[in-house]
């Protein structure tokens, strides 16, 4: 009888360790308490005369292009993420010719 009891103890033991086993094998720390840090970058600062790129760590890139070619969409860098802002201007290729003022969004 005690080797059948030994046997069942030894089952228990081994099923509870196991179950440990794979909980923190299956812990996902970007789930549970864990915020990724991301960051940004612009090639063109925020420069409206020079297009540029921006892209962010989680993948959004954008382009500075023409919406118009009195409408410039300029990509910004703003929280470590990628916005765009629209920016009124004489715009060609990517870029305001001059200066102008931003529209918003």
């Amino acid at each position: 009888m005690k080797k059948h009891q030994d046997f069942w103890e030894h089952l228990a033991l081994v099923m509870v360790l196991l179950g440990i086993a794979i909980s923190v094998l299956s812990y996902d720390t970007s789930v549970v308490g864990y915020a990724a840090k991301t960051s940004c970058s612009d090639s063109d600062g925020v420069s409206f005369t020079r297009q540029g790129v921006a892209q962010d760590s989680l993948g959004n890139t954008f382009v500075d292009s023409c919406s118009s070619s009195k409408m410039l969409q300029e990509g910004q860098c703003v929280e470590n993420h990628v916005q765009i802002l629209d920016y009124k201007c004489a715009c060609f290729n990517g870029a305001c010719l001059l200066e102008n003022k931003v529209i918003g969004r």
